[in-house]
């Protein structure tokens, strides 16, 4: 248990995390999909609703226009930061499926929507040629959005067909409207097996309308055109720039755990019997059978006991079906199969809230933190200290820049010049060779530091204004300031350097922890005035240089 190790008394963290009271995210399908309220103008809604009107019909890029005008009008603002990377991961479990029909679907078939292409016989050849070589370039691998831990490449003729009857119908279904949230479009909702074969598949269906079959084929045929790595690189790129420019994009941060840090199949050893019930269990899952589903994940991990989203998916079934007990059990062994993914924690979290073990709550969310810092668990422990009446303030800032790296020698983004952040990039020529790639400290004479970004950041504290991050300043003089930087403003770009300390220092990490919980109590009055008279000194020199310039 995190807040029991602490190197602090054990009445004084029982009585701060006493006071803690978790809130209930709803359903456990997802576990963060409560809708965020959000004002913005009129005249923006209008804006973000165009915007889904036009990736509706597929025009993709045009709708990725105006949601990035607006980013550049609020770039703070998470909502629309939000807006784009949740259409746009849409966009791309659509450009999957696509591919995967494509790949079965005749060229010749392809061929007959000439609507808004040249005629001719050579243009006729051409794009069939062109159509086979997109559906062959989709057929990637599937790295994590694909919860339902099978490889697409790989899968049955049933399972084929199924995803595209699944497909028929998203193809006709309205992308979701964007809100702050963590993506409930993940939560998809099977469609029931049919009886055998070609009357499920509606592209090959003879009786079926051509009109329609040429519409539904045009749209898939767009669909595959979109490069699906380059699409899926663009949407990683607005999610680091989302989650640089607020700490509310939860999910812009899930999206980078899954697609760059989840990117192993936790159940690749799996046999085909187990992934089959698992499957089974899913589908009835989706449509609320929950005591069937339960069976099909027992029976799927009678056949495979380290079958991890088997044992996640019966503890969420076990919740709804009351058994309490046998979810904290479920949940638990999970935590033990994958140590390094922290849904099983963020899960027994909220159980041990239902069962009034508030302690056991908060400990579960600091351990799923201290595996990756989601803005959606770092939202829950703020909503916690809140219900406890203590407001909890983690001194998050945005960030001008990204971090630190030495795997490419340009700047993706450039600090104005002879300002704090320019200082903060400055700092990485002078030990380009002494860091690798992930930012870890090769051994060398030039600095003790081991992580870059905490060289970066102590050289931008050394040569920027007393006036400038004063929070950042104590937690250098109290030798925190890798765990602020790492933790507190997290970012997915230092994920490498976060890990290592972790690994390196627990205990050094719970105090930290522990230290920001409680930050408001009268032991650390002498920081807080220390911090409150630095910025009083500087508030009363601006006005001082203010007068100065008034006299000249």
């Amino acid at each position: 248990m995190i807040l029991r190790r602490m190197m602090v008394p054990t009445s004084t963290i029982h009585k701060a995390v006493c006071l803690m009271v978790v809130v209930l995210l709803i359903g456990l399908k997802s576990f963060a999909q409560q809708k965020v309220d959000q004002l913005i103008p009129n005249e923006d809604k209008r804006k973000v609703e165009h915007a889904r009107k036009l990736f509706n019909k597929y025009k993709v890029y045009e709708g990725e226009m105006i949601l990035k005008d607006l980013i550049k009008l609020h770039p703070e603002n998470p909502y629309y930061h939000e807006a784009l990377v949740q259409l746009q991961q849409q966009v791309l479990d659509r450009i999957k499926d696509a591919g995967v029909l494509l790949e079965e679907l005749n060229p010749q078939h392809l061929a007959i929507d000439s609507t808004d292409d040249d005629s001719s016989d050579v243009a006729m050849s051409a794009r069939k040629d062109s159509l086979k070589l997109k559906s062959n370039e989709q057929l990637l691998e599937w790295n994590g959005l694909d919860r339902s831990a099978k490889d697409t490449a790989k899968m049955s003729k049933k399972e084929k067909r199924k995803i595209k009857r699944e497909l028929e119908v998203e193809l006709d279904a309205p992308l979701q409207d964007a809100v702050v949230t963590i993506d409930s479009s993940l939560v998809t909702h099977p469609i029931d097996e049919e009886e055998e074969s070609g009357n499920a598949d509606v592209f090959v269906k003879r009786d079926r309308d051509d009109h329609e079959r040429k519409k539904q084929l045009k749209l898939l045929t767009d669909l595959a055109q979109i490069p699906y790595e380059s699409y899926k690189q663009n949407l990683l790129l607005n999610a680091r720039n989302a989650t640089r420019m607020s700490q509310s994009c939860d999910s812009a941060s899930h999206y980078l755990r899954m697609m760059m840090v989840d990117t192993l199949n936790p159940d690749i050893n799996a046999g085909e019997q187990a992934l089959e019930a698992y499957t089974n269990g899913l589908d009835e899952y989706a449509t609320n059978n929950t005591v069937l589903a339960a069976k099909f994940f027992e029976k799927a991990i009678e056949l495979y006991p380290l079958f991890y989203m088997a044992h996640l998916k019966l503890g969420d079934c076990y919740y709804l079906m009351s058994k309490d007990t046998a979810a904290v059990r479920k949940y638990q062994q999970a935590s033990f199969i994958e140590i390094n993914r922290p849904e099983a924690f963020a899960k027994l979290a909220m159980v041990h809230y239902n069962r009034g073990k508030y302690v056991d709550a908060a400990t579960a969310i600091l351990d799923a933190l201290m595996i990756y810092p989601e803005h959606q668990y770092m939202s829950l422990l703020k909503r916690i200290m809140l219900k406890s009446g203590k407001e909890m303030n983690t001194q998050w800032i945005m960030r001008e820049v990204y971090p630190l790296t030495t795997s490419h020698v340009y700047e993706e983004i450039i600090a104005k010049e002879k300002t704090p952040w320019w200082h903060y990039q400055a700092a990485k020529g002078d030990v380009y060779s002494y860091f690798d790639t992930v930012g870890i400290v090769r051994p060398n004479d030039k600095t003790s530091e081991r992580y870059l970004e905490v060289y970066g950041w102590k050289q931008m504290l050394n040569k920027s204004g007393q006036d400038k991050f004063p929070f950042a300043r104590v937690m250098d003089d109290m030798g925190y300031l890798d765990c602020y930087v790492l933790i507190t403003l997290f970012h997915q770009d230092v994920y490498g350097q976060f890990q290592d300390l972790m690994k390196r220092e627990p205990e050094k990490v719970r105090k930290y922890w522990y230290l920001i919980l409680n930050w408001d109590d009268k032991k650390f009055d002498p920081l807080r005035e220390k911090m409150k008279s630095r910025e009083k000194k500087i508030v009363s020199e601006k006005k001082e240089e203010k007068k100065e310039e008034k006299k000249k």
